[in-house]
């Protein structure tokens, strides 16, 4: 009972939002889940061998682990591995890299490095320990190797460099009223969300995240453009820089494609637009107002699929997706898609 109640539901939602409720519809729905249930379930065991066969490589080599490491290692193995081999890799670097950062935190500590840091940016030691932390971290990782010294040496150097990085990498958005959800992870595999008004610079997310994430206290909120408006000024008026509270720490948004994003472009548009493929040279391609009037019926385009001759970006800016993503949805995904932006 509690079953076809459910259903019903369902029924009624998808009709109201315009999809195809046909058994033929609910059907192809219904396999479509259970084979992308089937791939997660696959996934996760995949990725708990590759996480033992890492845990258990490290410990062979005389390093330490412990939960906090491998929480971190499993989180980065499972965000950027690219199948079992590369889970391993990823999981192995991660677990090599906290020994490396904690080895590297106690030889600063020995040399009073962490007092200087608290002076000079006026922050408590606490503070300033979790800084150095996460700057030696995104130093280790930024190595790309699997072997210790190496990446000892690299978290060693992200102390000791004038000009800091601290890299984080954006893994997609999702839509909240007039706002984005953007979704990000630390170069040590730390998930976290952060909301921004849409339309919001990169440059802009960038202060926002190191004002929430580096600093020690939160003097204001990335949650409202009429906020800063309203006092018509700017982050760099608040925060009294260029681009950083200490002057010398340089937050690096990557986008989902690798490839760092400039601080101009506005988000999400930075996010999507980052990883669009060229058009091909010997494509035929035709403007938007002849694809959704009565145009192409005339030049014998096929109705289902004349959203293939839109170039790349004009279909990412429409359709908030690649054509190849469009393309692997099924029917009954790209339906409603296809009504509500007049190619149906």
């Amino acid at each position: 009972e509690q079953y076809s109640s459910t259903v019903v539901k369902f029924l009624a939602m998808a009709a109201a939002a315009g999809m195809d409720t046909s058994s033929a519809s609910l059907a192809e729905r219904i396999q479509f889940l259970e084979a992308k249930d089937r791939a997660l379930s696959e996934k996760q065991a995949v990725l708990q061998d590759a996480l033992h066969e890492a845990i258990e490589t490290v410990k062979a080599d005389g390093f330490q682990v412990n939960e906090a490491s491998t929480a971190m290692a499993k989180q980065r193995a499972e965000s950027f591995g690219k199948d079992r081999q590369d889970m391993v890799l990823q999981a192995r670097r991660v677990l090599l890299c906290e020994a490396a950062v904690a080895a590297v935190i106690q030889k600063a500590k020995d040399r009073k490095l962490h007092e200087k840091w608290a002076e000079q940016l006026g922050r408590s030691m606490s503070s300033v320990e979790w800084h150095m932390e996460d700057m030696a971290r995104t130093g280790a990782l930024m190595s790309k190797s699997d072997q210790y010294e190496i990446i000892e040496k690299n978290a060693e150097q992200a102390l000791e460099n004038e000009k800091r990085s601290y890299v984080i990498t954006i893994s997609g958005w999702t839509q909240m009223g007039v706002d984005i959800v953007v979704h990000m992870c630390t170069m040590g595999g730390e998930s976290f969300n952060m909301t921004v008004p849409r339309g919001t610079s990169v440059e802009k997310l960038s202060l926002g995240i190191w004002e929430d994430r580096l600093c020690q206290k939160s003097e204001i909120k990335l949650v409202s453009q009429s906020h800063l408006n309203s006092q018509n000024r700017t982050y760099r008026d608040f925060l009294g820089c260029e681009g950083s509270l200490d002057g010398k720490t340089e937050v690096k948004l990557v986008g989902p494609a690798g490839t760092i994003l400039d601080g101009t472009r506005r988000l999400p548009d930075a996010i999507d637009f980052e990883s669009i493929e060229p058009d091909r040279e010997d494509g035929d391609f035709f403007d938007l107002a002849v694809l959704r009037g009565t145009a192409w019926r005339e030049l014998g385009l096929d109705a289902a699929t004349r959203w293939q001759y839109l170039r790349e970006r004009d279909f990412v800016e429409i359709f908030s997706m690649s054509k190849d993503a469009f393309g692997k949805l099924p029917s009954w995904k790209q339906i409603p898609l296809k009504k509500k932006h007049g190619f149906f």
